[in-house]
């Protein structure tokens, strides 16, 4: 019962932190927090079938090939408060995630594994932490690119043009009042 409640709070509790954050940023982080769930579900999905590891608790029934409480709740919710307090300065995002990824590989594993939740089998906490930097390489350039498309749309247009474009789509064109 115990692991239940705490694979239940893995997944929910961190979203509400969220709260704190500019809504503007969410949107800004979006579809790097996306990609980083497609590519830790990948991950978990190789794990899977190379048998790196064994999810023995889940809180849904196909719960033992994605762990869905770390992928869609910590994980996630941590991609937006990494890339939040570290984006613009490589490095430091490098070494933000080495520390958490550290800690988490440090601490977590043994700690699931005593309370029955996962059993690590044909992977040690090293390859994982590669893997790790690895997704954070990636995560890190997707969001680059992104940034270059923002500043291109932003940069392409000017107020004028996007107040045009909205009275548009609110009804045609409209002569300004005189």
């Amino acid at each position: 019962m115990f692991n239940q409640i705490l694979l239940w709070s893995a997944l929910v509790v961190p979203w509400f932190s969220l709260i704190l954050m500019k809504p503007a940023l969410l949107k800004r982080y979006a579809p790097v927090v996306l990609l980083s769930a497609l590519l830790v579900t990948i991950n978990q999905e190789v794990a899977y079938s190379l048998n790196w590891w064994v999810n023995q608790d889940q809180i849904v029934p196909w719960g033992h090939i994605t762990n869905i409480s770390l992928v869609y709740g910590m994980f996630a919710v941590g991609t937006y408060w990494i890339f939040y307090f570290s984006y613009g300065s490589f490095w430091f995002y490098l070494v933000l995630n080495a520390v958490i990824d550290g800690v988490w590989l440090i601490l977590t594993p043994p700690y699931m594994e005593s309370r029955g939740i996962l059993l690590l089998v044909n992977m040690n906490a090293w390859l994982l932490f590669v893997i790790s930097m690895g997704i954070s390489v990636i995560l890190y350039g997707f969001q680059m690119w992104q940034e270059g498309i923002y500043k291109e749309e932003v940069s392409s247009r000017s107020n004028n043009e996007v107040l045009k474009k909205w009275l548009e789509r609110l009804g045609g064109k409209r002569e300004p009042a005189r």
